[in-house]
């Protein structure tokens, strides 16, 4: 609970709201079905033209943080949370990345906008 509420309070900026991206249930069904489980562990196997595509719809969905604003994160479900910020990492290393799991309740969630596929 003190990690949610630092979580929480980092993303926040201090603030009760949070802005947000909502990730499409979509796309995080294509993340899913496309980890691998090891004996090392698991990994992402999503096919390169199937990565453009989410990256081609985070490009078109987040706009830049006004000067001073709070910058927003990428929510998401806790169990593809770790594939995508692995997948965005490259092109989008200021998106933070977080579940609905990791807010505390006090926190309402303020959409910006749904990456969704088009």
């Amino acid at each position: 609970t003190s990690l949610k509420r630092y979580i929480s309070y980092k993303y926040s900026l201090g603030q009760t709201i949070l802005s947000v991206y909502l990730l499409d249930p979509e796309i995080e069904d294509m993340v899913r079905g496309a980890i691998k489980q090891t004996s090392a562990g698991s990994y992402l196997a999503l096919d390169p033209d199937s990565v453009q595509l989410i990256l081609h719809s985070l490009r078109t969905t987040i706009k830049p943080t006004p000067s001073g604003g709070q910058p927003p994160v990428l929510l998401t479900a806790i169990d593809a949370r770790r594939f995508v910020r692995k997948l965005i990492e490259g092109e989008f290393p200021e998106l933070p990345v977080l579940s609905y799991q990791e807010i505390v309740p006090e926190i309402r969630i303020q959409p910006l906008g749904r990456v969704q596929l088009t």
